[in-house]
This record gives C-alpha cells, sequence and structure tokens, in this order.
C-alpha cells in the first residue's frame, strides 16, 4: 500500500466520501472498496448519471447512464486494449445486456488469440 507523505494531521481518510449541495441531496460519490475504487456523478432526480473507476479486474472504466441503464461505456479490457461501447435501444432487457456484454468478450478474446501466435513467434526468434 503506498504511504502518503503528506502528515497524518493533514489527511481526511475514509471508505466513502459523499459531497452534497446546498439541500442535503447526493451529487458525488467517492468510494474506495477492495474490489474497486469508483467516483459516481448524480443527477437532480438522484440517479446515477455517470461513473469513472477501476473495475474488479483493476482496469480504468468510463460510464454514462440513462436511468439504470449504461448507454456509453469506455473501458480498458483485461489484454490492455480499448473497448468503446453503445446501448442504442434505451429499452434493452437484461437479456439483450447479457448478448451485448458476451459480444464484447467474444472481440476480447479473438484479439488475445491473434496475439498470442505472434508473442510466441517473437520468443522464438
Amino acid at each position: 500500500m503506498a504511504q502518503s507523505p503528506i502528515p497524518p494531521s493533514q489527511v481526511v481518510r475514509a471508505r466513502r466520501i459523499e459531497l452534497v449541495d446546498e439541500q442535503g441531496d447526493i451529487k458525488i460519490t467517492l468510494d474506495a472498496q477492495t474490489t474497486g475504487s469508483v467516483i459516481r456523478l448524480w443527477g437532480k432526480d438522484a440517479h446515477l448519471k455517470a461513473s469513472f473507476g477501476l473495475l474488479t479486474t483493476d482496469r480504468p472504466a468510463l460510464l454514462f447512464l440513462d436511468g439504470y441503464l449504461p448507454r456509453v461505456d469506455l473501458r480498458l479490457e483485461e489484454d490492455g486494449q480499448p473497448n468503446l461501447g453503445f446501448v442504442q435501444d434505451r429499452h434493452m432487457d437484461a437479456c439483450e445486456i447479457f448478448i451485448e456484454n458476451a459480444k464484447r468478450r467474444e472481440r476480447q478474446a479473438k484479439r488475445k488469440a491473434k496475439k498470442e501466435p505472434t508473442q510466441s513467434k517473437r520468443k522464438e526468434g
């Protein structure tokens, strides 16, 4: 774990920080969890609008949401490749979201498979 060079008396330590507006409504949250840290931005309607954080794979991701549904998803995959996803249909059901995620994983596996033969040839040569 990285230690702060700032004296402990000048550091605020917490697992969760909430920034609120004048009415006390939560606008920004910062969560530090063992599974990944995340900054979330909340809208006037108290719904999550955007988040930036580390996934359980320790890779960064930026999501823009419309209601409960992520509409734009920018992330680095485990193999280091960037992935930008869009959800066009606001009425996608859970099954369709599952299928889209499976397609994304399949594309990632194909990219990884293409890389592996080239890397093994480099080691041999």
